[in-house]
């Protein structure tokens, strides 16, 4: 056989072996639905992490004899783990939510920014009545900016109704969520608070809490609404189908509050914390982020040598920065400013900057690699290794 042969038939192998993967794949989807449904008739979760763990020790344990790279067989169960659970909670909704007795009634005030369309694509997935508010919208407008595989069966396009006024949501709504910038919710929570009653949900989602969640424990003093406090720990790109990540900052009573938030998003992350808690951790994880990228743009010239010459860090930390450049810029500016918590860690911050920068501009590389080596024995409760094969593996997926 010519080596030309040779090739074309190790080639038809892979096509036909790559087709059976598809199918195997198919298969375990399906065996997921039935476990799903069976899950849901017990009143089990759909997420076992238990289950997931032992899954990981099995799998791992009967492959461990080929060659094949550790790493690369987690991220492999990994994937199918993540896409089976992503397909096991449509398979739920379209199948068991859409089909109950009581259907939501759900309302989004700034239905048209970011999240607030995330949050309308998310309920109409489950089925429910959603309506939106918008300032940028009157009740002749058509929105319906959503592709059709977010909802089966939906034609080309889906609407949804526009309310008039937050009157018109609070009156025909069960759940009312409060999806606008962070200086304007409270004034927003004052009037829904005119209209609601005590079969009402209110719920905001904005990332800085301390005015917002004193407000909230006024009105719940007044009011017999149920008033939530969360914080989507995630942005609008996120997939409405996997599992997300949520704060739950209590207002009057954890319990209710946590029972009510897992009635809205079912199946969800969730982390209870206090305002002061959560602020001060935003200030970290938001604020200073956001500042470092933002000084990261404003220094990096436009240059496409610099792009062409980059390596796979600047690379990733490029994209982060870019991809923050979709929030409005009033949105970036208010995460810089209105978290009071913030201007202290920035002041840390630059202290820190100024410091290693001092052993830079003196060349004292001795101290400079003892701060390093201070910061790796820091970090020793989190996985350098792993976190070093996850930003390369990330990378291999960017140029595939």
């Amino acid at each position: 056989m010519t080596n030309d042969k040779r090739l074309s038939k190790s080639r038809s192998s892979i096509e036909d072996v790559t087709v059976q993967i598809i199918k195997l794949i198919h298969k375990r989807l399906e065996l997921g639905k039935e476990i799903a449904e069976l899950k849901y008739e017990i009143g089990l979760p759909l997420h076992d992490p238990k289950q997931e763990k032992k899954l990981y020790k099995t799998v791992l344990k009967k492959t461990k004899n080929l060659d094949f790279d550790p790493s690369y067989r987690k991220q492999i169960i990994k994937l199918l783990v993540n896409k089976t659970l992503s397909e096991e909670q449509y398979f739920i909704r379209q199948t068991k939510h859409k089909s109950s007795s009581k259907k939501l009634k759900i309302s989004i005030i700034g239905g048209t920014g970011n999240m607030g369309q995330w949050l309308t694509k998310y309920f109409s997935s489950f089925g429910y009545d959603v309506g939106i508010y918008s300032r940028n919208l009157n009740k002749k407008t058509k929105f319906s900016p959503f592709p059709p595989e977010y909802i089966s069966g939906s034609g080309p396009y889906f609407s949804v109704p526009i309310f008039n006024s937050i009157k018109d949501c609070v009156t025909n709504s069960d759940i009312i969520i409060v999806s606008v910038p962070i200086s304007k919710t409270n004034k927003i929570l004052d009037e829904i608070a005119l209209y609601s009653g005590k079969n009402h949900t209110i719920v905001e989602i904005s990332s800085i809490k301390s005015d917002i969640v004193k407000n909230m424990k006024k009105l719940s003093k007044k009011h017999q609404s149920t008033f939530l406090s969360i914080h989507p720990l995630f942005g609008p790109g996120a997939s409405i189908y996997n599992k997300q990540k949520y704060a739950l900052i209590p207002i009057k009573s954890e319990l209710k509050e946590k029972q009510s938030f897992r009635k809205i998003f079912p199946n969800s992350k969730l982390t209870i914390c206090n305002v002061i808690s959560h602020d001060k951790s935003m200030a970290y994880v938001i604020s200073l982020i956001y500042y470092i990228n933002l000084v990261l743009l404003s220094t990096t010239p436009k240059s496409s040598q610099i792009r062409d010459l980059s390596g796979n860090t600047f690379t990733l930390q490029n994209i982060l920065s870019l991809a923050m450049l979709n929030d409005k810029p009033e949105i970036i500016s208010s995460l810089q400013i209105d978290n009071k918590y913030f201007l202290k860690i920035l002041k840390n911050y630059l202290n820190e900057s100024q410091k290693i920068n001092l052993l830079i501009s003196k060349n004292n590389s001795k101290k400079l690699s003892n701060l390093i080596k201070k910061l790796q024995k820091n970090s020793s409760n989190f996985d350098i290794t792993s976190s070093y094969d996850y930003l390369y593996s990330f990378i291999d997926e960017l140029n595939s």
